[in-house]
């Protein structure tokens, strides 16, 4: 059994052990992929695998398998990349006509809101115009009576302003003792 031990000496109380352990077995793989028992294992000849194609041919061929699988993992992407696309597409060209078709509805419904809004706006007009042709002493009271309660309000703000100017902006104190 081989024990390989290393040890980082750091302040006290913070030593640091490692060890790993290495043991034979019986019957062991190399890594050339032949069983092979304790007694052999110095005896065995690599290179007699290497030239009847061993490790080399394995190493070939996982290669080959790798770039295959690598090349339909490439080709599955790539079809997949083009089915979302498409549905991507096909969403947003879904979702662009139904804002537009929104849009128009509501530009509709906007234009037929001012219109009605307009029209009786020019009705109320007319029925005041009509109104003051009529009878104008009702409003020529109506503006009289809002004059004078604008008057009275000017006249309350004006005497309060004086009011608060007639008092003391700074009061001293004295205290004789």
């Amino acid at each position: 059994m081989d024990i390989n031990r290393t040890s980082d000496v750091l302040p006290s109380g913070y030593e640091v052990e490692s060890a790993s352990f290495n043991m034979p077995v019986a019957g062991e793989v190399m890594p050339c992929g032949c069983a092979m028992s304790h007694e052999h294992h110095h005896h065995h000849d690599h290179t007699n695998l290497e030239t009847n194609g061993g490790l080399k041919s394995k190493v070939d061929d996982l290669k080959a398998r790798a770039l295959t699988t690598a090349e339909t993992v490439k080709e599955q992407a790539s079809v997949k990349m083009a089915e979302m696309k498409s549905n991507l597409n096909s969403t947003m060209a879904s979702v662009k006509a139904n804002v537009n078709e929104k849009l128009a509805e509501s530009r509709v419904v906007a234009n037929r809101t001012m219109i009605e809004a307009q029209s009786e706006a020019k009705i109320q007009y007319a029925t005041m115009q009509t109104s003051m042709r009529t009878s104008p002493m009702k409003w020529a009271g109506i503006a009289g009576g809002t004059g004078l309660v604008i008057g009275l309000i000017g006249r309350y703000m004006s005497y309060r302003a004086k009011q608060r100017s007639k008092m003391p902006q700074l009061v001293i104190i004295e205290h004789a003792c």
